[in-house]
């Protein structure tokens, strides 16, 4: 759980949904990749939407430096 250390992520809303698709982990690992929080949140949340389309739920992801998306 070493990325908790430097990267968070929040999310909320439909939880089942969220932990089967590991978004938080999917949003970090787009972090360490160089994309910025806003970037990060939109690609993991794209994968969820490609399944639920009508999904509405969110994610707010936060890097080292205190920038968020």
């Amino acid at each position: 759980m070493r990325y908790v250390l430097t990267y968070a992520c929040a999310l909320r809303y439909k939880m089942n949904i969220i932990v089967s698709f590991l978004v938080s982990f999917q949003a970090v690992e787009f972090l360490r990749q160089g994309k910025s929080p806003s970037e990060a949140a939109s690609l993991a949340l794209g994968k969820i939407a490609k399944y639920y389309p009508k999904y509405n739920g969110g994610l707010v992801v936060v890097n080292k430096d205190g920038e968020f998306g």
